[in-house]
């Protein structure tokens, strides 16, 4: 059965930080899609796309990845990465498998991922492996010291979160369909058990799918102000995103992939997987760039 789509549209926030604003132009839990606008000062547009790519930086400045890696190259802006992350409690660590493309348009940047399945990286039994159905981004130059940035991201995060997903949008149903039959939400006669079921579910999605994006591109953005002084200290010619001459990924044969669809993947019972206090994912926004 297809569910509708819950579209929440939030205002333009106060910046944070201090350069940068960030508004969520539309996110809809239920679907698992997610879109971002972030206005970046003092950070040029090739700076962030460089940001994006750089893979040693990276594991600097996300403090969520436990391992990423390229795994090869299929073009001169193609490539199959793996990507795992910690998420926050009750969710288990997820990975995935991505084939990446990228386009540089004069001032303004692309790069788009979609979930691919590669024979040598089934999923991990200590993971759960979430699907991106489609993810990128667009880096759009605002003058030589100044961009904007657009992340879509259509993700399913397969295993418990997925089947709670499902859970809240019959819930949501539910309540609208209360809606109908009372003229104000506080009249509703509801099951207390109901509505303690359905605010923990929305309280669930919100951490799952909004607050960690907007975490994500604060430290992200704080990583932009640093990258020029730490790439100077570190292999600062090498950027095979822009040289791709300077690759030394082996190639990858198309035929070697396939897509990776979220109903080929076993909704995994998160509780029957171990987990270790350092696994888990702390959601500090501390800087640590070093």
């Amino acid at each position: 059965m297809q569910m509708s789509v819950h579209e929440h549209q939030v205002p333009r926030r106060r910046p944070f930080p201090p350069d940068a604003r960030l508004g969520l132009a539309a996110l809809s839990p239920l679907l698992g899609w997610l879109l971002e606008l972030m206005e970046c000062k003092d950070v040029a547009a090739e700076t962030l796309y460089d940001v994006l790519h750089d893979i040693e930086y990276r594991k600097k400045w996300d403090t969520n990845v436990i391992e990423t890696f390229d795994i090869g190259k299929l073009t001169v802006n193609a490539d199959v990465g793996y990507y795992s992350w910690k998420c926050p409690k009750p969710l288990k660590n997820r990975d995935v498998i991505t084939l990446r493309s990228w386009l540089p348009m004069g001032s303004d940047y692309i790069i788009m991922n979609y979930s691919v399945k590669h024979p040598k990286y089934p999923p991990r039994k200590d993971m759960v492996r979430a699907v991106s159905i489609q993810t990128g981004y667009l880096v759009q130059g605002k003058g030589p010291r100044n961009c904007s940035i657009t992340y879509l991201a259509q993700v399913d995060p397969k295993g418990k979160s997925s089947c709670l997903l499902q859970s809240l949008a019959s819930l949501v149903q539910k309540e609208k369909e209360v809606t109908k039959r009372f003229e104000s939400v506080i009249s509703f006669k509801v099951e207390k058990q109901q509505r303690f079921a359905i605010t923990g579910l929305i309280e669930y999605t919100k951490q799952l799918v909004l607050i960690g994006p907007i975490k994500a591109m604060k430290k992200m953005y704080k990583a932009c102000l640093k990258y020029p002084d730490w790439k100077k200290k570190h292999n600062p010619h090498f950027k095979p995103w822009i040289y791709p001459e300077q690759s030394t990924l082996p190639t990858v044969a198309l035929a070697e992939l396939s897509i990776q669809h979220a109903d080929s993947l076993e909704n995994i019972d998160e509780s029957s997987l171990s987990e270790t206090k350092d696994d888990r994912a702390e959601g500090s926004d501390e800087d640590s760039v070093n």
